[in-house]
């Protein structure tokens, strides 16, 4: 696509950095966005977002399940698709610290 891309936040299920741009997964897709992950960031909402280390960002609101042992996590979005997300030692500590209540 070339052009603008507007995704509401419950259409964003998570953003990884590839170098120069991000890769962002929706609940309807995929699109490469270029732009570097920190810009992305800085135009989310932090309610919303959380840097789950230093290429990745994990939408708050679909994550579902937490597995510590085999560091990844489980979101699930709106409509009960499921999405397996890798995390280094830094991001599992970011989503638990977000969790933990």
């Amino acid at each position: 696509m070339n052009g603008i891309l507007y995704a509401g936040r419950n259409e964003v299920v998570y953003l990884r950095a590839n170098g120069n741009y991000s890769n962002m997964v929706l609940t309807e897709g995929e699109e490469i966005v270029l732009e570097r992950l920190g810009i992305i960031e800085s135009k989310l909402d932090k309610r919303d977002f959380i840097r789950a280390g230093r290429n990745l960002l994990l939408n708050c609101n679909f994550i579902y399940k937490v597995n510590r042992k085999h560091r990844y996590c489980i979101l699930r979005s709106p409509t009960g698709r499921e999405y397996k997300v890798e995390l280094s030692s830094g991001g599992l500590e970011a989503v638990e610290n977000y969790i933990k209540p």
